[in-house]
């Protein structure tokens, strides 16, 4: 038997969706998820999410990685004030880990200083520096069932180059301004870097 495969994907929502209840403002969180390539070497399409899973936090650098965007619409405006990359929840770290932290961490801070050109905004934050440590895919969930789930072998989900990620991520965020700053046109969403 073939030793498992694996690519990263960053997972894109249908919907950003506000977790804390706030009336002005949001956190959108893109976590990276595994993709098993042992058997299919281009998982592009839709597939079953049996393809999915976390990244292993006791061996995986990438486990708890997110891409994380504060949004705001307080002023009136809806603003993508900033965005990073970055682990969020991580449970416990050993020595070990940590190490793997720090050494994926100094990778992403060198990769982002070399870019080819600045970010405009997050969702070409997304696909330049992911693109640039490895992250090769974009996962979605293909229907509302699915994400509710919440449970990867339960589901399908499109799958597809990581350079698509731009496109979603931006509607995601047009999505969010018609939502809380309705009658701005979506051509409003401003993306900035504090």
């Amino acid at each position: 038997m073939d030793k498992p495969n694996f690519e990263y994907a960053v997972m894109l929502p249908l919907e950003l969706k506000d977790r804390h209840g706030r009336e002005d403002a949001m956190t959108a969180k893109l976590p990276i998820v595994t993709i098993n390539v042992t058997e299919r070497a281009d998982p592009s399409g839709v597939q079953r999410g049996t393809i999915l899973s976390n990244p292993h936090s006791d061996s995986d650098p990438y486990a708890d990685l997110v891409f994380r965007s504060y949004l705001s619409w307080r002023t009136g405006t809806f603003e993508v004030v900033s965005w990073e990359l970055e682990y969020q929840d991580v449970f416990s770290v050993d020595l070990a880990r940590a190490e793997r932290m720090t050494k994926l961490l100094k990778r992403i801070r060198k990769a982002h200083n070399n870019l080819p050109v600045s970010p405009s905004g997050f969702s070409q934050y997304v696909v330049l520096l992911g693109a640039a440590i490895g992250i090769k895919y974009m996962a979605m969930p293909e229907d509302e069932e699915t994400e509710r789930r919440n449970h990867y072998p339960d589901g399908w989900y499109r799958i597809n180059p990581i350079r698509d990620a731009q496109n979603y991520v931006f509607n995601l965020l047009s999505d969010v301004a018609r939502k809380y700053v309705p009658g701005k046109p979506v051509g409003d969403v401003r993306e900035s870097r504090l």
